[in-house]
């Protein structure tokens, strides 16, 4: 669902510049965020994702609707969106495209698709929406410390030259 309101608002966007006399590629001036979670390997990069955005959409933020971006037709359209599990809305928020989870070859396949607006396009800007750092317990540094050095490793290098 993400990636179709993406494309259309991306082609909106140009489309609204061209007749104000502006001639821009699809994404020029468009930034768009998304979660990311980096690790090893895709399993231990779900969990990750399961104890940070998992556990505080699904325990807070869902509380005041922000969940209803994960909302799918087949949703109940009378009641709030809810999880019974953070693992459970981790898998939506994954099936929607707000989160890309796996190894960094893994979401560097699915950041190219994004940056190019799920097409031809460049985006302008890309802002890590970043959850690592409120994970509970005593790992939580070391698993937000890896996070950055994988993302500073393995992602920015990727993209730092396409701006």
């Amino acid at each position: 669902p993400q990636r179709d309101q993406m494309i259309a608002a991306c082609e909106m966007y140009r489309d609204r510049a061209r007749e104000a006399g502006r001639d821009l590629r699809i994404g020029e001036g468009i930034g768009a965020i998304r979660k990311l979670v980096l690790a090893e390997s895709y399993e231990e990069a779900f969990e990750i994702a399961v104890r940070g955005a998992g556990y505080w959409y699904n325990n807070f933020f869902g509380s005041f609707g922000f969940n209803e971006l994960y909302r799918l037709s087949s949703d109940d359209p009378n009641q709030m969106l809810t999880f019974s599990e953070d693992r459970e809305l981790v898998q939506r928020m994954i099936d929607v495209g707000d989160l890309m989870v796996g190894t960094p070859e893994m979401v560097l396949e699915e950041m190219a698709e994004f940056v190019r607006c799920y097409g031809d396009g460049q985006l302008d800007w890309f802002c890590w929406e970043w959850w690592s750092q409120g994970i509970a317990g005593d790992e939580g540094g070391e698993i937000a410390r890896r996070q950055i050095e994988l993302y500073g490793k393995y992602i920015v290098p990727e993209f730092a030259q396409v701006a």
